[in-house]
């Protein structure tokens, strides 16, 4: 059975020592109190059923073989992007585990963030199998899987068309498994929610702290750096059990995310057919869009982060109330933890995010066009 974790972390602390900053009646009290879809989406997980999703992962990517083979005409080439997808999609597999420790209690620590982060899960993973599982397999079977089973040059030997036919059929069935397994793959972009609150929740303890410097010092006797350091311990704690466990996977996302939009790319430019060309420019763009979300989703604790700390720093009462220089504060404050996640060992904030996501955007529109540049003048000269 499912418990909650040992007061270990800064939000179980906040709760039991500022109840005036939080709602105890938002609390959830254990695993059984989630909503009923991340309670299924969490029991059954890539990272907690790790060799049956590696077997569902083999069996569709087995199933887009004849895909690839009728869109790049070369069955190793198609092994090879199979393998690839493959590869890329183990890393669900390095996702923390949300049924217990610091996770669970992300998940606990407010019922209405909580119904935000199942609602948007939920959205996201119906419309994921909405799209893959009853849209889009019509089309792929109709334009794709017949007429490469059908092909002249039998790809797959004198029983392609069989063979074929019984990869595509396995490869969906495996589908269902997998998205199953993967239904809260997005939960890790949910995290920002709870580290954005428990942002606005510790910088406002700072503040509170600081204006009632005077009148406490003379009731605890406790210095204004010897309380602030206690909250700085605290969050500092939290957030770093919290980059710890998402690091690896964010990091793994990225990759996987940029790695299929420039594999999707190079197709599109192999000169397969307008068909094969149009469809897989469409689906690098959308792996690249799924970065920058990505991106966003990381960096956006950072956003916010700034934005309280110039609130922070533009109270007078704030300032006056300091008992040290305003730019040593200020230091304090960059220095902490708490202040953004972290993907490639690093700290993503948003400056880094725009930056980066400017530049590779230019690159991409740039590799876009000069990869498919022929490809568009001939369907130019097609139409025109």
């Amino acid at each position: 059975m499912m418990t909650v974790p040992e007061n270990n972390n800064y939000n179980e602390d906040s709760r039991n020592n500022n109840n005036n900053n939080t709602d105890n009646n938002n609390e959830l009290q254990g695993f059984h109190d989630l909503p009923k879809f991340l309670q299924f989406g969490l029991k059954y997980t890539a990272s907690r059923y790790k060799k049956s999703y590696i077997a569902i992962q083999f069996l569709v990517q087995f199933g887009l073989i004849p895909i690839f083979g009728y869109m790049t005409k070369s069955l190793p080439f198609s092994i090879i992007l199979s393998g690839y997808l493959f590869i890329s999609n183990l890393a669900q597999m390095f996702a923390p585990d949300f049924t217990k420790g610091v996770f669970l209690d992300l998940l606990l620590k407010d019922a209405k963030i909580t119904k935000r982060i199942n609602d948007n899960t939920y959205k996201l993973c119906i419309g994921s199998m909405v799209t893959f599982l009853v849209i889009v397999p019509p089309f792929i079977f109709y334009y794709i899987a017949i007429p490469f089973a059908t092909d002249p040059n039998q790809m797959l030997g004198p029983s392609t068309f069989v063979i074929t036919l019984f990869m595509s059929i396995i490869g969906y069935i495996a589908m269902i498994p997998m998205f199953i397994l993967t239904s809260c793959q997005t939960l890790i972009d949910q995290v920002s929610l709870v580290h954005i609150s428990t942002i606005k929740t510790y910088l406002e303890k700072v503040r509170v702290i600081i204006m009632n410097n005077n009148n406490n010092v003379e009731e605890d006797g406790i210095p204004l750096v010897d309380k602030l350091s206690k909250e700085q311990e605290q969050v500092e704690k939290w957030i770093m059990d919290i980059n710890n466990g998402i690091s690896l996977c964010n990091t793994l996302q990225l990759c996987n995310y940029m790695g299929g939009s420039i594999l999707f790319l190079v197709i599109a430019d192999g000169g397969y057919g307008i068909g094969p060309t149009v469809g897989c420019a469409i689906t690098s763009l959308f792996a690249w869009l799924m970065v920058g979300n990505a991106l966003y989703a990381i960096a956006k604790p950072n956003m916010v982060w700034e934005q309280q700390k110039v609130l922070l720093l533009n109270d007078a009462k704030v300032i006056l109330n300091l008992k040290f220089p305003k730019e040593n504060f200020e230091s304090w404050l960059l220095l902490h933890h708490i202040n953004a996640s972290k993907a490639f060992g690093t700290k993503i904030t948003f400056e880094k995010m725009k930056q980066t996501a400017g530049v590779l955007t230019s690159l991409f529109g740039i590799a876009l066009y000069l990869l498919l540049r022929d490809q568009l003048r001939n369907v130019w000269n097609m139409f025109g």
